[in-house]
């Protein structure tokens, strides 16, 4: 541990500082700073905790890729085991509490099963009991549904939702909050662009055809992916089974994920066994 050292005037009269900062990398540490002006002395002791970046892939279950192309920018989280076949690179860390199998992926950080460290993801049911009772709400099943989240910034459909191609390009940003299935096929948005939408499910989530989606997914189920999806944000899940062609970059999670620090810059993309846009 090395001191900084300086002097600084307040009032007119001049100290001189010592500031030194005690801790190991990735924990708290103790700064303890002192001034001096002849005789008299001060100290000041503060803690301060480190930043712990927001997986992208987060799961309290399992993470399985099966894919030929994929590419992952931040942080690979899971509570249980993580497993990876076919040809890909994460630029972030791998961490799994249970078995971590990398295959044949580039890994550009660390790489570490048996992981005690690995923090649980926020509990998906948690969220969508909180936010289910806030969505403008719409009973039964819907195709291709129009998400004005301008005017209502958290939409709860009573069903399962599905989007193919044709569907409405969704306006403004907001949350998606679903008692049932979500499932994606087609292109979505149909314009190209990306969907700057949470989705909170209460059951799985698929996505097929391409996919463009800015923000967080969250179900306490599985969420699939094929085809081609591009996303910046974060998932959580309770099981992630990526087989198609991946293009994950980690952002900062929605303010109702209590990982949320007032919008924050994140480094990781999924978590698993629970994995956008503030509503």
């Amino acid at each position: 541990t090395s001191a900084l050292t300086g002097t600084d005037t307040v009032d007119g009269q001049t100290y001189s500082y010592t500031v030194i900062v005690h801790g190991t990398p990735n924990a708290p540490v103790l700064i303890t700073s002192t001034a001096t002006n002849g005789s008299v002395q001060g100290q000041v002791h503060v803690t301060l905790a480190p930043v712990v970046p927001t997986p992208v892939l987060s799961t309290a279950g399992t993470i399985r890729i099966v894919s030929a192309s994929t590419n992952i920018t931040g942080n690979v989280n899971s509570i249980g085991s993580i497993s990876f076949t076919g040809n890909g690179t994460i630029t972030g860390d791998l961490l799994g509490k249970n078995t971590v199998n990398q295959g044949s992926f580039t890994v550009t950080g660390t790489v570490q099963a048996q992981d005690n460290v690995v923090a649980t993801p926020p509990d998906p049911t948690t969220i969508y009991n909180n936010l289910q009772p806030t969505g403008y709400y719409y009973t039964g099943s819907k195709s291709n549904p129009t998400l004005d989240f301008s005017t209502h910034p958290v939409i709860y459909i009573h069903g399962n939702v599905s989007f193919s191609n044709g569907c409405p390009i969704p306006t403004g940003s907001g949350t998606l909050v679903v008692n049932g299935t979500v499932t994606f096929g087609g292109t979505f948005p149909s314009d190209g662009s990306s969907a700057h939408m949470n989705i909170v499910a209460n059951s799985n989530i698929s996505t097929g055809g391409t996919t463009r989606i800015t923000g967080g997914i969250y179900t306490p189920g599985t969420f699939t992916e094929t085809g081609t999806h591009y996303m910046t944000g974060v998932i959580d899940a309770n099981v992630i089974a990526l087989n198609g062609q991946t293009h994950y970059t980690a952002g900062p999670p929605p303010s109702f994920d209590p990982r949320y620090s007032g919008g924050g810059g994140a480094s990781s993309v999924i978590s698993s066994n629970y994995g956008g846009p503030n509503p």
